[in-house]
């Protein structure tokens, strides 16, 4: 029996429907990801287990690429693909030969890290059959959407979370990520990976709201990367060089109205330390950092460099790091795989970086180093990039290589 015209022109109507609500479905699913919506559910309720909706986001993206059929394994690598499977496998490894200190269970260590990926595999590639602009406008709706969060944050605390939840800390703006330090980190990523499609005037309106923010996280790592992603999109023409005068006119108030900031949150969270905020915005009049948060990182960072020199080619096992004598981990990322995971762990993260800067995401070599810079930058003061969704996204698709996204053109 032949098909009729119009019933071809029907069908064609539905595949195109549903290629639709694909894309809006995977779309829904990164803005989660990248807002730690599973995550701020724990924060919220205790008793709820994140990986329930991890779970949820992995079917939504294999349905999304058996709708699609738009996806192309050359976009992201497969060489990166190839790198983070020996991720997986040396996870496995380690939880099947119990390579780990006392009290690390190795096993639900390196199941969750393994699932985190293929998650965040999933992602990515469901991201990437989404159009550049689409990508990219996503993006920029995300990083105004979690600035939002934390101005109300920073004027009304305690009413998003819990100043109890794990992670948050009284007087630091954190929004719906509950950790200050963290959103920071997407406040950023997402601002990078929405600015090809905006024009020079918007972009300047993206930075300055998302600096607003970051300076309310307290985040000194934060606000010097950001300041340092002005300065170099303002050199390279991503943004009008005469704004380079309205960033010292911001840093000039920041570092005038330090004292003012610090009293108004003290006002707000009685159990704010003060002492703690004040040493945060010294750090930009020059002070030496003594707080406890500065001298903590300088004995974990020492002591992770240690853990790797005693097990330098296997690692010291997965999980080392979490239950060692600090009460957190090496806070940076290259000394978090070398400890754990030896020298296969130091190799593989400085493979990661290869791809990132050799990547082609932006279409243009100087946002692309900008970006490269950024990951590098966040590496040396956290170490928890392979274990957020978000994370892992943003590194493969800065790292892609996509024959549709082409940004240069703007």
């Amino acid at each position: 029996m032949m098909m009729t015209p119009m019933a071809g022109v029907q069908g064609a109507r539905r595949v195109a429907r549903a290629a639709w609500l694909a894309d809006v479905a995977i779309g829904l699913v990164l803005l989660l990801a990248f807002l730690d919506l599973p995550n701020y559910l724990a924060a919220l309720n205790p008793d709820f287990q994140p990986k329930r909706l991890y779970f949820l986001m992995a079917g939504v993206c294999v349905v999304h690429l058996a709708v699609s059929r738009r996806f192309s394994l050359r976009e992201s690598r497969p060489g990166l693909l190839m790198l983070l499977l020996v991720y997986m496998l040396v996870n496995v490894m380690h939880a099947a030969l119990g390579t780990h200190v006392a009290g690390s269970d190795a096993a639900r260590e390196a199941w969750f890290r393994i699932q985190i990926v293929v998650l965040s595999i999933l992602l990515a590639w469901s991201a990437s059959t989404l159009s550049a602009q689409t990508l990219a406008r996503l993006f920029a709706g995300c990083a105004l959407l979690v600035a939002l969060t934390v101005a109300f944050d920073f004027v009304v605390p305690g009413v998003l979370y819990p100043h109890s939840a794990e992670g948050a800390v009284p007087g630091r703006a954190a929004g719906i990520l509950v950790n200050s330090t963290r959103t920071g980190e997407v406040l950023i990523l997402t601002t990078l990976l929405a600015l090809p499609v905006l024009d020079p005037r918007r972009r300047l309106w993206l930075m300055l709201i998302v600096g607003a923010s970051v300076l309310m996280t307290l985040s000194r790592g934060a606000i010097t990367i950001w300041i340092l992603v002005y300065v170099a999109l303002a050199a390279s023409a991503w943004l009008p060089r005469a704004s380079l005068g309205v960033l010292a006119t911001l840093i000039a108030v920041m570092l005038s109205s330090a004292g003012l900031l610090v009293a108004y949150q003290a006002s707000l969270n009685p159990a704010a330390d003060v002492a703690d905020l004040s040493q945060r915005l010294g750090f930009f009049s020059g002070d030496v950092p003594t707080d406890d948060s500065a001298v903590e990182r300088t004995l974990v960072f020492i002591d992770g460099l240690k853990l790797f020199a005693q097990n330098w080619l296997f690692g010291a096992g997965v999980g080392a790091t979490q239950v060692w004598q600090h009460a957190v981990g090496p806070h940076n990322q290259f000394v978090l795989m070398a400890a754990e995971y030896g020298l296969i762990g130091a190799l593989g993260w400085l493979g990661l970086i290869v791809f990132v800067v050799s990547g082609g995401y932006f279409g243009v070599r100087s946002l692309q180093w900008v970006a490269a810079a950024v990951v590098v930058l966040f590496s040396g003061l956290m170490h928890g990039m392979l274990d957020f969704p978000f994370w892992i996204v943003a590194l493969m698709l800065i790292a892609s290589r996509p024959h549709r996204a082409d940004f240069s053109s703007r």
